[in-house]
């Protein structure tokens, strides 16, 4: 029985759901009896169902051995408890859905001729659901039925209302909810390739054709900016499209504010090549990462995935923002996936100590993580290069530069995805140029700035960037510095 829909559905239910379903029962079925003998049985197993007690010989056995033939008493058990679990549960999720609510309830008055309640009921529907705040493009939708439920009718031409005006109520909602939908389904199925929808409806036909109906509704009016900015492919217009989401995203649902939310990820993430805007494109990203959080748009199930943990750290980072890292490890800490928690809350942790150049502690604390995917051991080695570095730990840092650099060439094939390789190896070597050109006391320092600008100048106009780029920049900076006085 394990595999049934009885035991799939009712393994769904919670413990205030499972009384709920007992009462619901006593309105159909009088105790006690087959039906009720089953629900008891399922109500104590809920809520591990094993496979030894729904071994269907044994409950047979256990519930209706003396019937002439339990098979049969408990094959008609489950179809009809199956079939109440099936309503409940319909009930039980209606009662969450407020417009499907309202439209049963309309529909129920005017087929029983209730016509006064009717007319009452849609006016003042109308009237609340002609707020523009309320979130979704599917409230378009649902405006729209609301007018063709009203206008259809048999005694609508009774009420005073012109039927023209209505008419064009109902066009115009109509193309509110065909317009939005467009525009959203044409940007979500580009973004995650499902689609080339770009490619076969041409973006410039559909700006113009939509121009008239757009300007009506901010909800519809906003989609059609994020499709002109997405055309125009323009860092510009997106900043613009950002802040006017930001300020306007009431208008959308969480789902909606989700999608929305990755088409500007994807956008300013596929500008972050451009050197000379990448450190307002980072800046762009850590609002966005701000605003998600914000949202409540990174929770799954209440919970806070540990990729997404570490990206919030990583732009954070990127744009110095050591105490916001601070605040939010001890905001969101009991909000991550068990799954190596200690270790992500640890790196986080570390990224604290190293930007407040403690680097003996953030050595130290290095040493706790234990991760054991190539791409974040050759982060936590660079890392620990990083704090040898500063420490000048000469030997230790040479050994680890050799252990790192075997690692990379062990690892090669899982690296290689997007980069990775090159961009750690590229790490390796430039860290030590930069520190050979600082132990060698044979040359002058007029030749280190020469010799380090040589390097500065490689990071910059590097096709892929080495690992922590920022950094290394920051310590050549500092060496300019300190041998130009």
């Amino acid at each position: 029985m394990v595999n049934t829909s009885c035991i799939s559905l009712f393994k769904t239910l919670s413990e205030s759901e499972v009384k709920e379903f007992g009462s619901y029962l006593t309105t159909f079925y009088q105790k006690p009896g087959s039906i009720y003998k089953l629900y008891n049985y399922l109500k104590k197993c809920h809520p591990i169902f094993t496979n030894e007690k729904l071994e269907r010989k044994y409950v047979e056995k256990k519930l209706f051995k003396e019937k002439a033939d339990p098979e049969r008493t408990l094959f008609d058990a489950t179809s009809k408890l199956t079939a109440k679990l099936k309503s409940f549960i319909t009930i039980q999720e209606l009662e969450q859905q407020e417009v499907y609510k309202n439209f049963l309830y309309l529909e129920a008055l005017k087929s029983r001729k209730l016509d006064g309640l009717f007319f009452k009921k849609a006016e003042r529907l109308q009237k609340e659901w002609d707020d523009e705040s309320i979130p979704g493009i599917e409230h378009f939708h649902n405006q729209y039925k609301l007018k063709v439920l009203n206008l259809s009718h048999p005694n609508f031409s009774n009420q005073k209302i012109k039927k023209t005006s209505e008419l064009k109520n109902i066009i115009d909602l109509l193309d509110q909810f065909y317009a939005t939908s467009k525009i959203y389904y044409t940007l979500i199925n580009d973004i995650n390739n499902k689609l080339d929808v770009i490619k076969k409806y041409s973006v410039e036909k559909l700006l113009k054709d939509l121009e008239e109906i757009t300007a009506a509704k901010n909800k519809t009016k906003l989609l059609h900016n994020f499709l002109i900015a997405y055309q125009s492919n323009c860092l510009e217009k997106f900043k613009q499209i950002k802040f006017k989401f930001f300020n306007s995203h009431k208008y959308f649902t969480q789902s909606e504010k989700h999608d929305l939310v990755s088409i500007l990820n994807y956008f300013f993430y596929s500008k972050l090549h451009a050197k000379q805007e990448k450190a307002n494109i980072l800046k762009e990203l850590f609002e966005i990462v701000k605003f998600s959080l914000k949202e409540g748009l990174l929770l799954e199930d209440g919970y806070l995935s540990n990729q997404s943990f570490d990206n919030c750290i990583q732009f954070a980072k990127a744009n110095n923002e050591i105490e916001w890292i601070e605040k939010f490890i001890h905001d969101y800490k009991d909000l991550l996936n068990e799954k190596e928690k200690e270790n992500y809350l640890k790196f986080g942790e570390f990224i604290v100590l190293f930007f407040r150049n403690r680097f003996e502690d953030a050595l130290a604390k290095l040493s706790f993580i234990n991760i054991k995917k190539p791409i974040r051991i050759a982060q936590l080695n660079c890392c620990k290069i990083q704090c040898l570095y500063e420490l000048k730990y000469e030997e230790a840092f040479y050994y680890a530069i050799n252990s790192s650099n075997q690692y990379l060439f062990n690892h090669k094939d899982d690296l290689n995805k997007n980069h990775n390789f090159s961009m750690f190896k590229s790490f390796l070597n430039i860290i030590r140029r930069v520190n050979s050109i600082e132990s060698n006391n044979n040359i002058t320092n007029t030749k280190k700035i020469d010799q380090l600008k040589a390097i500065l100048n490689q990071i910059i106009i590097a096709e892929v960037k080495p690992y922590d780029d920022k950094w290394l920049i920051l310590i050549i900076k500092r060496l300019f510095k300190r041998y130009s006085l």
